[in-house]
C-alpha cells in the first residue's frame, strides 16, 4: 500500500501510460545515433578496402580522418540534435498533459485525491527523465562504436559529454516553453500551432525589426544585426544551436582551440545561464496557468479569454507590418503602399487567426475592439521607423561616454589576402573576415580616433546622410559607387562600432566623404590597433612563421622571389606599413607588391597556398633598398619603364549605340555617330608607345592602390593589353588599366580612326 502511493510507484505507472513515446525517444535516439554511425563507418572502411589509388599508408591517414569526422558528425555539431530535443519536447508536453483536452479525463484526473503540484511534477519529471536516458544511452552506445573502428579520442568524448549536457538544459527550456503553449490552450491542434509559435516567434520579430531598420535607417549596418539576432531569450532551440557553434567547429566538428580559453568559456557559461534562465520562467509561467486553468477549458481553442486579444494583436501586428513592407518593395512606394498593405495585412491575420480560435465565419467580425487596436499599434511602428522617431539616424554618442571605438571600411575591397584567426598555421586554419575582426577587435582608445570617428559621422549627417532615402534628392538607398559624381565626391562607406562605459556596444553606418574626411581617415588609418588588426603581418604568429613563407616581388613586368632574412623583410614592411594611409594612397601608386605565401597544412602535397600580398610604395625607402640588395629589379613606377621593353599595345573598345545621350555621356563617340561595334586598335610604334608609358599601370597592382576609395580614375571602357618583346611568363601579354588623368589624346584619336561608320 505504501509502494502503491509513493513516488516511484507513481512515475512507473505514468511511465507505462506513456511508454510508446519512451519507445519511441529511445528508437529514434538509436538510429540517428549509434545504428547511423555503425552504417557510415562500416561504408567507409568497405570503400577504403576496395580503393586502390591510395597505398597502404595513405589509406590508413585519410580513413582515420575520415572516421574522426563522420563520428563527430554524428555526436557533435548537428542541426539534427536541434530538431531532434525540439520534437521530443513538443511531444512530452502536449502527451503528458493531453488529458487536459478532454471533459472524461479532466472529470476523472481532478477526482484523483492528488495535489495539482504533485501531478505536475510527476508528469513534467517523466518527460525529462525519459529524454535524458534515450540520449545518454546514444551516445554511450556511439562512443563504443567510434572506440572499436579507432576513431574516437578523449577529448572528443569530453567534448560530446559537454554538448549532451547542454543538450539537456535546450530541451528542457523547449519543453518548459511548449508547456506554456498547452496550458494556454484547449486542444491539440491549437497546442501544436502554439508550440510553433512560440518556438519560431521571438525570430521572426527579431527577423522583422531588423528588416524594418535595413529599410528606414540610413545608418543601420548588418553587423548590428549579427550582434543581437544571434542572441535569444525566448526561443531555446535558437540558443542551443548558437551553443553548438562555440562548443564544435562548424563542417569540421573538431574542438574549437580558442587560445582564449577564457572568452571561450564566459560565452558558453552566458549561453548556459540564458537557457536555464528560459526554463525557470517559462516552466513557472507554465504551472501557474496549470493551477489556474478551469477544467472547462477544452472547450475553447485558448484557455483563458482575457489572453485572446493580446495573443490576436501579438500575431495580427507583425503579420501586417511583413505584408507592408513585401508590398511596398515590389511597388517601390514606401507611401501608401507600405501603410496601405499593413492594414489589408492586419484585418487578414485577424481573420485567420480568429478562424483558427472559433473556427465559425459568423465570429470573424467579433473583436473589433483588438482589430482596431492591432491596425493602429501597426501603422505606429511603421511610422515610427519611416519617420525615425527615435532618433537612430541623428544619434552620436557623447564623447565622454565612449571607452573605446572601432572603425572599418565597408567598401574595403583591398584585403592584403584572407586574414588567419587563432589557428594561424594549424591544421586547423580559420579565416576571419577581415571587417568582421576589425569592429570586434580594433578597440582603439585613442582619442584622437574617437574624435575622428564622431567628425565623421556627424559631417555625413549635417550633409543629409547622402547614398540614403532621407536624402532630398533620393527615394532608395543607393551604393557608394552610384553617388559618386565624377571628379567631386569620393564617398567610402563606413563601420563604426562605439564601445560604450557600460560596455554596450553601439554600431552605425555612414558614407565619408574621402576630400572632406581627408585628416580624419589619415587619424584612423594611422591608429596602432587599426593597423595591428588590420594587417595580418602584425600578428605575432606571422612573424614567426615568415620563416616557412615564399616571398616574392612584383614591380609589374617581372616577379623574383626574395632570398635574404626574410624576418628581416617582414619587420621592415612593418615599419613602412605605418605611413600607409590616404595622403599616401591618394599621393602615390605603389610601385610593386610584396607577396607572402604558405603551404595549407591540409594539402599534402602543398599544392595549396594562403596568400598575403602588401603595397609597396617609393616612399618606403628602406624595403626598396632591401629588396634592391636581395637583387630585385625596383622601379620607379610599376611596369614598363621604356618603349624598346614593349612590341606592342592591344586597345580592345565595345561601343553600344542606344540612341541615349545619357548612356553615351562616357563615350569616345556622340550619339549616333558610329553604329553598334567592336573596336580593336594596335599600337606598335615606338613613339605611339611611349606616349602611353604614364598612363598604363598593371591590372594586378591596381587592385591595391586604393581603389575602396575612389582616388584613381580608371577608364574602364577599354581593355588594354601590353605585349612585351620578352617575356619568362607562358603567356606573355599583360592586362594593364589606363589612367584617365593621364590619358594621351592619341588613344582617342586612333579608336576614332579605327571606327567603321555607318
Amino acid at each position: 500500500m505504501i509502494l502503491k502511493k509513493s513516488y516511484w510507484a507513481k512515475w512507473l505507472e505514468n511511465n507505462r501510460r506513456r511508454g510508446w513515446t519512451f519507445l519511441l525517444c529511445l528508437v529514434m535516439a538509436l538510429f540517428c545515433g549509434p545504428l547511423y554511425l555503425m552504417v557510415v563507418l562500416t561504408g567507409l572502411q568497405n570503400n577504403y578496402a576496395n580503393d586502390s589509388v591510395y597505398n597502404a599508408a595513405q589509406a590508413a591517414e585519410s580513413l582515420r580522418e575520415l572516421i574522426q569526422s563522420r563520428i563527430t558528425d554524428v555526436i557533435g555539431f548537428s542541426f539534427i540534435h536541434v530538431l531532434f530535443a525540439a520534437f521530443f519536447a513538443i511531444l512530452f508536453a502536449v502527451q503528458g498533459f493531453c488529458w487536459l483536452y478532454s471533459r472524461r479525463k479532466t472529470d476523472l484526473y481532478f477526482s484523483v485525491p492528488e495535489s495539482l503540484k504533485k501531478r505536475y511534477v510527476l508528469i513534467c519529471g517523466n518527460g525529462i527523465l525519459v529524454y535524458s536516458f534515450s540520449t545518454l544511452t546514444a551516445l554511450l552506445l556511439d562512443w563504443i562504436i567510434g572506440a572499436a573502428f579507432h576513431g574516437m579520442t578523449g577529448i572528443m568524448a569530453a567534448q560530446s559529454l559537454l554538448a549532451w549536457f547542454v543538450e539537456q538544459l535546450a530541451f528542457i527550456a523547449m519543453y518548459q516553453v511548449a508547456l506554456v503553449a498547452v496550458m494556454l490552450t484547449g486542444n491539440i491542434l491549437t497546442a501544436l500551432l502554439g508550440c510553433a509559435v512560440f518556438f519560431s516567434y521571438e525570430l521572426a520579430v527579431r527577423f522583422l525589426i531588423d528588416e524594418l531598420k535595413t529599410m528606414f535607417f540610413a545608418s543601420y549596418c548588418s553587423a548590428d544585426a549579427r550582434q543581437w539576432m544571434q542572441k535569444s531569450y525566448l526561443t531555446p532551440f535558437a540558443g542551443f544551436w548558437d551553443l553548438l557553434s562555440h562548443i564544435w567547429y562548424r563542417d569540421e566538428g573538431r574542438l574549437c582551440s580558442y587560445k582564449n580559453a577564457g572568452g571561450w568559456g564566459r560565452v558558453v557559461g552566458v549561453e548556459c545561464i540564458l537557457l536555464l534562465a528560459c526554463a525557470a520562467v517559462a516552466g513557472l509561467f507554465a504551472f501557474w496557468l496549470y493551477r489556474r486553468r478551469k477544467t472547462e477549458s477544452y472547450e475553447h481553442a485558448i484557455a483563458f479569454a482575457p489572453l485572446k486579444g493580446i495573443l490576436e494583436a501579438a500575431m495580427a501586428v507583425p503579420f501586417g507590418i511583413a505584408v507592408g513592407m513585401i508590398i511596398s518593395r515590389v511597388a517601390a512606394n514606401k507611401g501608401l503602399f507600405l501603410f496601405g498593405g499593413c492594414i489589408v495585412g492586419v484585418l487578414v491575420g485577424h481573420v485567420v487567426i480568429r478562424l483558427i480560435y472559433r473556427c465559425e465565419l459568423k465570429t470573424i467580425l467579433d473583436g473589433k475592439l483588438a482589430g482596431i487596436f492591432s491596425i493602429a499599434a501597426a501603422v505606429l511602428i511603421l511610422a515610427g521607423f519611416q519617420f525615425d522617431w527615435a532618433g537612430y539616424d541623428r544619434w552620436i554618442p557623447e564623447k565622454g561616454n565612449i571607452a573605446a571605438v572601432s572603425v572599418t571600411m565597408e567598401d574595403d575591397y583591398t584585403a592584403f589576402g584572407y586574414y588567419q584567426g587563432e589557428s594561424f598555421g594549424s591544421d586547423d586554419i580559420m579565416y576571419e573576415a577581415f571587417d568582421d575582426r576589425m569592429l570586434r577587435r580594433m578597440n582603439s582608445t585613442e582619442e584622437k580616433t574617437i574624435d575622428a570617428a564622431i567628425r565623421m559621422q556627424k559631417r555625413w549627417q549635417d550633409a543629409g546622410m547622402p547614398g540614403s532615402f532621407r536624402e532630398e534628392e533620393a527615394q532608395t538607398e543607393i551604393s557608394a559607387e552610384e553617388i559618386n559624381p565624377k571628379e567631386e565626391k569620393r564617398y567610402v562607406r563606413w563601420v563604426v562600432c562605439y564601445t560604450m562605459e557600460s560596455g554596450r556596444k553601439v554600431y552605425r553606418r555612414f558614407l565619408a566623404d574621402s576630400n572632406e574626411n581627408h585628416s580624419e581617415i589619415d587619424t584612423v588609418m594611422r591608429d596602432a590597433s587599426y593597423q595591428r588588426e588590420r594587417y595580418q603581418l602584425n600578428d605575432p604568429d606571422f612573424l614567426a612563421n615568415v620563416g616557412k613563407m615564399k616571398v616574392s616581388y612584383y614591380n609589374g613586368v617581372t616577379e623574383s622571389f626574395y632570398t635574404g632574412d626574410k624576418q628581416t623583410l617582414l619587420k621592415t614592411l612593418q615599419e613602412e606599413m605605418k605611413k600607409y594611409d590616404y595622403s599616401l594612397i591618394s599621393s602615390e601608386l605603389p610601385n610593386g607588391r610584396l607577396s607572402f605565401a604558405m603551404a595549407d597544412p591540409e594539402e599534402k602535397d602543398a599544392s595549396m597556398m594562403t596568400t598575403w600580398t602588401y603595397p609597396v610604395y617609393g616612399s618606403y625607402l628602406a624595403l626598396n633598398d632591401l629588396l634592391v640588395q636581395d637583387g630585385a629589379e625596383v622601379y620607379a613606377h610599376a611596369g614598363h619603364q621604356s618603349a624598346d621593353d614593349i612590341e606592342s599595345i592591344k586597345i580592345d573598345y565595345y561601343y553600344y549605340d542606344d540612341d541615349s545621350e545619357e548612356e553615351n555621356s562616357d563615350s569616345f563617340f556622340e550619339p549616333g555617330e558610329i553604329s553598334d561595334q567592336e573596336i580593336q586598335v594596335t599600337l606598335s610604334d615606338p613613339e605611339d608607345i611611349e606616349k602611353m608609358l604614364d598612363a598604363i599601370y598593371p591590372v594586378e597592382l591596381s587592385w591595391i592602390s586604393g581603389e575602396e576609395f575612389g582616388v584613381y580614375n580608371w577608364d574602364y571602357r577599354i581593355d588594354v593589353t601590353v605585349v612585351p618583346k620578352e617575356s619568362s611568363y607562358s603567356n606573355p601579354d599583360e592586362q594593364v588599366r589606363i589612367l584617365k588623368s593621364q590619358e594621351p589624346s592619341l588613344l582617342a584619336e586612333r579608336i576614332r580612326q579605327a571606327a567603321v561608320r555607318d
